[in-house]
C-alpha cells in the first residue's frame, strides 16, 4: 500500500492534500491506484481530525476553500 501526496494547501486550522492511493491486491496481484483527498484538522500542532473526500472541489469547500 502507498500513500504519495500530490500537494498540501493551507487552509489555516486545516490542510488539504490530494493524493494518490495505491498498492497490490492481495488476491489478484492486480496494481490498484486511485485519488483521494484528505482534509487535516490541526489543533495545539496536532492533527485532531481527518476527513477523506474522494473529490478535490468537495475537499477545499468542506476546508471553506474555493477551487
Amino acid at each position: 500500500m502507498s500513500l504519495e501526496p500530490e500537494e498540501f494547501i493551507d487552509a489555516g486550522d486545516r490542510v488539504v492534500v490530494p493524493l494518490q492511493f495505491g498498492g497490490e491486491a492481495r488476491f489478484t496481484g492486480l496494481e490498484v491506484k486511485f485519488a483521494v483527498v484528505h482534509v487535516a484538522t490541526i489543533r495545539d500542532r496536532k492533527l485532531a481530525r481527518l476527513d477523506i473526500y474522494m473529490s478535490r472541489a468537495e475537499a477545499l469547500q468542506a476546508a471553506g476553500l474555493q477551487e
